[in-house]
């Protein structure tokens, strides 16, 4: 139910960074592919060259969530960053449950065997997913901002929750409506005007269609979803990333990941909140770069 609600809200609330991007992403680079897994079509980038490094994009976002820090992995890792099923240029509907097999069918058809993961916020969920469903693929895992697992058991009810209405606010009214709802919620601390990470989130929040929250859908039950009682099974090391001025719903999920997997490690990002990637990215860098080349 937390996670669930939190996957129908958490995006509107980029908005804050700005609604005023001119244009988004009219064409695709040329370095961008297309996989067809069978029930949908996921575009995907792979680039660099060394270890696998898959990068999974959170909420609303695509992509291009990672532009910030592709310059500093590619000279190291190969990297494949992807568009989830139904976010950016991939098909299909938005289905966390079907995430992880997507996932495994791509780099089934990449021929990678195994690589190092790392997902963010609703990302994060499916990354610790695809580890619990499929161990033998993980190298070394990344949750950052991570959204809590079946039975976390702890209500998201405090201030930093949002309103579990979303998707009706949506239908009656409008995205721009939920925005104003969300225009000061905590989501947002940590960006700063004209900064090149509030320019890209503000321009992925003008290509998202609000698909999920505009005709919503069960998911479809494809990947058993990641559980508290598994967690301590999760033997790839693992890196805990909390942005400074995550909301504390969130300090509280992650605190819960370092505790209970065995091989785990948790760096707080200064001057970052939940998009600690796009409002510090030298820093976030620094700690991604530092734990994988470990």
């Amino acid at each position: 139910m937390i996670a669930s609600r939190l996957y129908q809200t958490i995006a509107t609330a980029f908005l804050i960074i700005g609604l005023s991007a001119a244009a988004v992403l009219a064409q695709e680079p040329e370095t961008v592919q297309t996989f067809d897994t069978g029930e949908v079509t996921l575009s995907y980038e792979l680039t660099g060259s060394g270890e696998p490094l898959v990068l999974i994009h959170g909420y609303t976002h695509n992509k291009r969530s990672w532009n910030l820090q592709m310059n500093a992995l590619t000279d190291r890792f190969l990297v494949l960053r992807y568009d989830r099923r139904g976010w950016g240029a991939s098909s299909g509907h938005a289905d966390v449950s079907a995430d992880p097999k997507d996932l495994a069918l791509l780099l089934d058809h990449l021929d990678i065997s195994s690589a190092h993961i790392v997902g963010h916020s609703q990302g994060g969920y499916v990354a610790l997913s695809f580890a619990m469903n499929y161990p033998d693929m993980v190298d070394r895992l990344v949750l950052f901002g991570a959204a809590p697992p079946a039975g976390f058991g702890v209500p998201w009810t405090g201030p930093d929750s949002f309103p579990s209405n979303m998707p009706q606010i949506a239908q009656n009214h409008g995205l721009d409506s939920v925005a104003t709802i969300l225009f000061t919620h905590p989501i947002a601390r940590g960006f700063s005007d004209g900064t090149e990470g509030a320019k890209l989130a503000s321009e992925m929040w003008e290509s998202y269609d609000g698909d999920d929250l505009l005709d919503p859908r069960q998911p479809s039950g494809d990947t058993p979803a990641p559980s508290v009682e598994k967690l301590p099974n999760i033997d790839s090391p693992t890196l805990v990333i909390t942005g400074e001025m995550e909301m504390p719903y969130f300090q509280l999920v992650a605190e819960a990941y370092n505790y209970a997997i065995p091989n785990s490690e948790r760096v707080t990002i200064l001057g970052g909140g939940h998009a600690a990637h796009l409002q510090q990215p030298e820093r976030f860098n620094a700690e991604l770069f530092r734990f994988l080349k470990e």
